[in-house]
């Protein structure tokens, strides 16, 4: 699976880019000085944050689609409610 980094997200969600900063930045300087297996853990934190910026990306891509999809629809329904009303 391609790894998708936070910089390559599009730039509707630079507020969310700048929260994952921030937290990952805070625990990991917390996570690798105070636990044992700190750095797994802020490297995990990492991936889990990137792949939940995928994730949100992902959705967006889909309420588009699903946008686009109903829009045509709706035009195929006014087409063929037309065509109908002249055989009629």
């Amino acid at each position: 699976m391609a790894r998708i980094k936070i910089e390559d997200l599009p730039m509707d969600m630079e507020i969310s880019k700048e929260l994952q900063r921030r937290i990952v930045g805070g625990a990991s300087s917390v996570a690798s000085s105070a636990l044992p297996g700190g750095d797994q853990i802020v490297q995990n934190m990492q991936v889990n944050m990137e792949l939940l910026a995928f994730q949100g990306a992902v959705q967006m891509e889909s309420r588009k689609f699903q946008t686009l999809s109903n829009a045509s629809k709706a035009r195929h329904d006014i087409a063929m409610a037309s065509v109908r009303n002249i055989r009629a």
